[in-house]
């Protein structure tokens, strides 16, 4: 599958759930997504123990909240896999890549749908990065913050968007 086309994309989700600063190393991510795609509705998939570093984020428009806190149920989780599928997103973008991740994309029911190629996961997949590359491809280790930006610009964001790495909190 090739990058998506711009026309199509009306509600995004990106996930990325997990450790406080990986959370906010996604926060230019936001950014360039809220430039390229103006007027989209951007939304988070992120565990409540860390959301509110997104609580003055003007690039999204919601938070989905994972239950981290114990003791956790699956009943926990219903109004989740329920509610995403529902929004109706164009484009999921994990950023995560653990299994739940994966199959919280797989269920969304998005068009373009864009992980990690990782075992195991691709199932969930339709656009596969694999981790750790830049847009060229070539393996590199890069500080995190690029590294993601990296990742979306295989999802069709270009130009300047890519190249601000300041991080929002």
């Amino acid at each position: 599958m090739n990058g998506p086309r711009m026309t199509d994309i009306k509600n995004i989700l990106v996930l990325r759930p997990r450790a406080l600063g990986d959370v906010l190393m996604v926060t230019p991510v936001l950014r360039a997504l809220h430039r390229q795609f103006a007027g989209v509705r951007i939304d988070v998939g992120v565990d409540d123990t860390v959301a509110a570093i997104l609580d003055r984020n003007p690039h999204i428009t919601h938070r989905w909240l994972f239950p981290r806190r114990r003791p956790r149920r699956w009943q926990d989780w219903l109004p989740i896999y329920m509610g995403i599928p529902r929004v109706g997103y164009q484009m999921v973008i994990d950023l995560h890549g653990s299994a739940r991740t994966a199959m919280l994309t797989l269920f969304s029911g998005a068009r373009y749908r864009v992980g990690y190629r990782l075992r195991g996961r691709r199932y969930a997949y339709n656009l596969v990065i694999p981790r750790d590359t830049d847009r060229t491809g070539q393996r590199r280790m890069i500080y995190a913050a690029r590294n993601n930006l990296e990742f979306v610009a295989r999802c069709g964001v270009t130009g300047e968007p890519l190249e601000d790495t300041r991080l929002v909190y």
